[in-house]
């Protein structure tokens, strides 16, 4: 495909797949020559080759040729404009530039998103009370050391092993005092008799019900590849008692007071968080990560298996309540 090709599709699928809101974001010159694939090109501003260059070497980006190139410059252009658009419009969070700026949104929610399992029952609508919290201080388990360093799941729908994985290792931080580094891909592999589905999505409970049942290994025995495999290897050394499902604002309080819990969550807009407290989200569960304290003002902080290059450290803080559905699905180990 010629580079007038390239960025005619990119002008007409713009509206459906860029950035939330997309083509709105862009010069109101560029929107109405989007039917023109030169005039596209040559008014998109001077300074983004360079900036896409930068950001192509800081993320070590590669393309299979020139038109594949221009086009991921002209998505990389649109999600620059929608980060600086969401940034003036509000102040309580910062949007920022990362690793998935040459994605489209449905790419993006495809490759790092993922519905879990039908097969899983869990409450719809919480009691009004439980969408309020009331705190005394606040809870950070990474200050103690209790939380594991922050990993990155890739292009592999396992969040939800992250998220029981990182469960069992804090309860074994608090436990012994030594955080182990246990085995996602071991969960990935061996618990789809469990109801998970590998790399397709799952529930880190179901996770939990694996590790109660077989214990788990270390990611020395059983190392992250990112991908669907066989089981190699069922069980291992570190087990827990019970697993305890639960929901609601105030339950998850308790449980972080305790230690970090598991939780499910719309991660659908949080493509280039930053910092700050984050609102701007739906209910529709499709991410799972560690809750891992709140401050003072109730809001949570949550650990994200993205990389460290996302978010704040790999971190993100929601607003207090049920934002994002936070306090619906729960799960922690004994």
């Amino acid at each position: 495909m010629n580079k007038a090709a390239i960025l005619l599709t990119v002008g007409l699928i713009a509206v459906a797949t860029f950035a939330p809101g997309a083509l709105e974001y862009l010069p109101s010159s560029m929107q109405s020559n989007v039917a023109s694939a030169d005039n596209l090109a040559a008014e998109m501003p001077s300074w983004v080759m360079d900036s896409f260059q930068q950001w192509k070497s800081k993320y070590n980006k590669a393309y299979n040729n020139a038109d594949i190139e221009l086009f991921r410059m002209a998505i990389y252009y649109s999600n620059w404009a929608y980060i600086e658009s969401e940034n003036a419009r509000q102040s309580e969070y910062v949007l920022a530039p990362n690793q998935f700026m040459d994605l489209m949104q449905e790419e993006w929610i495809s490759l790092y998103l993922s519905r879990p399992p039908e097969s899983y029952t869990r409450p719809v609508n919480m009691a009004d009370d439980e969408e309020y919290v009331i705190v005394n201080g606040n809870v950070d388990w990474e200050n103690e050391g209790k939380v594991g360093p922050v990993l990155n799941q890739g292009q592999c729908g396992s969040c939800w092993a992250f998220s029981a994985t990182e469960t069992v290792q804090s309860y074994y931080g608090i436990k012994s005092g030594t955080v182990p580094q246990l085995s996602e891909q071991q969960l990935v592999d061996c618990s789809t008799s469990y109801g998970n589905e590998g790399c397709n999505g799952g529930w880190p409970s179901y996770g939990l019900e694996y590790v109660k049942d077989n214990g788990q290994a270390t990611a020395s025995e059983y190392p992250y590849k990112g991908r669907d495999q066989t089981c190699k290897q069922q069980g291992g050394s570190y087990t827990i008692n019970n697993v305890v499902t639960s929901s609601g604002c105030s339950t998850l309080v308790e449980n972080i007071n305790e230690q970090p819990t598991s939780v499910c969550v719309d991660a659908t807009n949080w493509s280039f968080y930053s910092s700050g407290v984050f609102s701007n989200c739906a209910k529709n569960i499709n991410h799972a990560v560690l809750a891992i304290g709140y401050d003072a003002s109730g809001n949570w902080i949550l650990r994200n298996s993205w990389g460290q290059s996302w978010g704040d450290g790999g971190n993100i803080n929601l607003k207090t309540g049920d934002t994002c559905a936070v306090c619906q699905v729960l799960a922690n180990v004994n």
